[in-house]
């Protein structure tokens, strides 16, 4: 009696430990339960250290710039980050998309292309106008929250193309009359300054030059021919 009486108690003792009962199958050893088995997917604590990177933001290499670009010349801006994976680049002038990734929205401007590289891009434009001009970011996209960027000022700097006032580029007064000169400025970023001197002589003003639009020179006796009829002459120069 007592002897069964202790058996009975292993029997419980056993299955509170998880083990099978007297009688039962003995368990395949790969049937134990163990902690290894189970995860939280969606807790990072439990990410190896390569899918922890993925939920990382990539931090930029490349830097803000303001360029000064030639009309005519090709503008190239740079976006590269330390590590891309898992991330898009793309590319917006104010709030025009230009660019995802390295497909270019505007297919009919065939200036306009991505170059991509490891851990980023470089957004070119060829053959630069004027329109062209303007402030574009490049951004890094995140889901939920708000994108990081960097910045880049594009100025077109245009050839000056001046017209001389009178296009004859003589002038010609007579005794006591001022001569007054000209120029128009029909093209220009930035706005052309108009510098004007004379030939082997200073300014009236003494002055090696002056600046403006227009000047005007008051008649001097050095500047009279011998009739008081006689017209006075002035060549505008250098332009």
């Amino acid at each position: 009696m007592t002897f069964l009486f202790v058996l009975l108690l292993s029997a419980l003792a056993l299955d509170c430990q998880g083990m099978p009962s007297v009688g039962g199958e003995s368990p395949a050893p790969d049937d134990y339960y163990s902690s290894d088995d189970y995860y939280a997917g969606d807790d990072d604590d439990y990410l190896s250290a390569e899918e922890k990177v993925v939920h990382t933001t990539p931090t930029f290499v490349s830097t803000s710039s303001s360029q000064l670009v030639n009309e005519g010349d090709t503008i190239k801006l740079p976006c590269f980050v330390d590590k891309l994976a898992g991330f898009v680049l793309l590319w917006k002038k104010a709030k025009d998309l230009v660019a995802l990734g390295g497909q270019v929205m505007n297919k009919d401007d065939r200036r306009v292309k991505v170059e991509e590289a490891e851990n980023g891009n470089t957004l070119v434009i060829l053959l630069a106008e004027t329109k062209d001009a303007g402030e574009y970011s490049c951004q890094i996209s995140i889901s939920g929250g708000e994108p990081t960027e960097i910045r880049h000022s594009v100025r077109i700097r245009v050839a000056p193309q001046i017209r001389p006032i009178p296009e004859s580029r003589h002038l010609t007064v007579y005794k006591g009359e001022p001569a007054t000169l000209g120029c128009d400025i029909l093209a220009g970023n930035p706005t052309p300054e108009i510098t004007w001197r004379r030939k082997e002589r200073k300014m009236p003003s003494g002055e090696d030059e002056a600046r403006g639009l227009s000047m005007t020179l008051l008649q001097h006796p050095d500047t009279i021919r011998d009739s008081t009829h006689a017209p006075l002459t002035t060549v505008l120069d250098g332009l």
